[in-house]
Parts: C-alpha cells; structure tokens; sequence
C-alpha cells in the first residue's frame, strides 16, 4: 500500500487510553492507579481488517480484536478510575491493533482488499498486562518508550 508507515511487530499493542503531554505527576497518578487493579488474563485472537479514516485523506489501518466485551469491561474499569482524577477520556474506543498509518487513503480502491480479509483469524493469546507508554513520532513511524507495566 503506498505512503503507508507500518507499525513494527515487536511495537503492536492495544490501546485502552490515549493521553496527551502528561507530567510526570500524572504518570505516577496512573501508575498507582493501574496498579491497584487485580491481575487478569483475557483469551482473544486478532479478527478482521479495517481501517478509521483521519483527516485530510489519511486513515489507520488496523486489525479487530476477539473477546471485545471482556477488554470493554477493564477499559470502563479503568475510566472511570481515572475520570476521578480529572484525566479527559475518549468517547468513541474501538479495541485494535495499528498495524500502519497511510498518509494518502482512497478507501474505495482499497475496500474489496480489506473486505476479503475480513474472516483472517489469527492464533489466540494471553493479554495480561498494562503498561504506559510514551509514543513519539517520526517520519519513520512511532517510536514508543515503555514508562511502566503492571503484570
């Protein structure tokens, strides 16, 4: 797919809570309240392709997640933890993985491709850890740096 940056394997994760610019007090507020959940473990598999359209012609290109209710259930947990601290959550969430950032998306050229993946099913796996990162962007993609993770 042209002018598409692609996410690098070891860089996939699912993304509860996006911040903006946090200080470092903030990070320890969100450290100590994600630590304070119990452990967890979900059972899920990667399913479908997609993508979110963004502005100016770009879109996300992603892939859904199995077991959604389940991550909904922590994530609503965790927001409204949160949201007792004063942080800004999203509205809309859509649980996914990135797997890349197209600059110059023309969806109606692409959505035979994306619909003939979307039975793809991958092997399942173990999500059983939150951790915050720091994503910084360059031309090259995202470059994420793990601040905490609570297993």
């Amino acid at each position: 797919m042209p002018h598409t940056t692609w996410v690098k394997p070891e860089n996939f994760h699912i993304t509860i809570q996006f911040f903006q610019n946090l200080e470092e007090k903030e990070v320890e507020i969100l450290q100590e309240i994600l630590s304070s959940f119990p452990t967890f473990q979900i059972v899920s598999k990667v399913r479908g392709l997609g993508f979110f359209k963004q502005p100016k012609g770009s879109a996300t290109i992603w892939m859904g997640l199995e077991n959604s209710k389940e991550i909904f259930s922590i994530r609503t947990k965790i927001i409204d933890k949160i949201k007792s601290y004063g942080f800004l959550t999203e509205k809309k969430y859509e649980p996914h993985v990135t797997l890349g950032r197209c600059k110059q998306f023309i969806s109606n050229r692409w959505n035979s491709y994306f619909e003939s993946f979307s039975n793809f099913e991958s092997s399942s796996f173990i999500l059983e850890s939150f951790c915050l990162y720091k994503s910084t962007l360059s031309p090259s993609g995202s470059i994420y740096e793990e601040l905490f993770c609570v297993r």
